[in-house]
């Protein structure tokens, strides 16, 4: 299952998250994979497209 967000939801999240600088970065690099949340995280059998891997949770 793919979950995608919008361009309207993602500048949406930077306005509510703009206190939380690591969020901003997971959203640059959700933008960066056209809203696609999980295709561009380097694991096993994703895209790898962008070659970053996240390690923190944001909470």
């Amino acid at each position: 299952m793919s979950i995608t967000v919008t361009l309207e939801e993602i500048k949406r999240l930077r306005t509510e998250l703009a206190a939380y600088p690591d969020a901003l970065v997971a959203l640059d690099e959700i933008e960066a994979c056209e809203g696609d949340v999980g295709g561009c995280c380097d694991r096993p059998g994703d895209s790898g497209r962008s070659g970053a891997r996240y390690e923190r949770s944001l909470d």
